[in-house]
C-alpha cells in the first residue's frame, strides 16, 4: 500500500512539473474523474465535478467529442 501511495505522489508531482493532467471515466457511475493538475490547467474548482460527456465536451475540440463518445460507448 505504501508503494502505491508513493507512486501516486510521484505521479502528481510529475503532472505539476510537466503541466499535464489525466482523467478517467467510471462506466458504472457514468462520471468522469479529473486529476488535480487537469483541474488546475483549466482553472476549475476540483469540487466542481465533470460528471457527464456533455460537461467534458466543454473542454475538448468539437471534432474530438464524437471520437470520445464512441470510445466510451465501446
Amino acid at each position: 500500500l505504501e508503494a502505491l501511495l508513493n507512486s501516486n505522489l510521484r505521479l502528481r508531482e510529475a503532472q505539476i512539473i510537466g503541466k499535464i493532467g489525466d482523467w478517467d471515466y467510471h462506466i458504472a457511475s457514468e462520471q468522469f474523474y479529473w486529476s488535480d493538475e487537469l483541474n488546475s490547467m483549466y482553472g476549475r474548482d476540483p469540487n466542481d465535478k465533470v460528471t457527464s460527456i456533455s460537461d467534458a465536451g466543454r473542454y475538448v475540440r468539437a471534432e474530438d467529442l464524437p471520437v470520445i463518445r464512441e470510445k466510451i460507448e465501446h
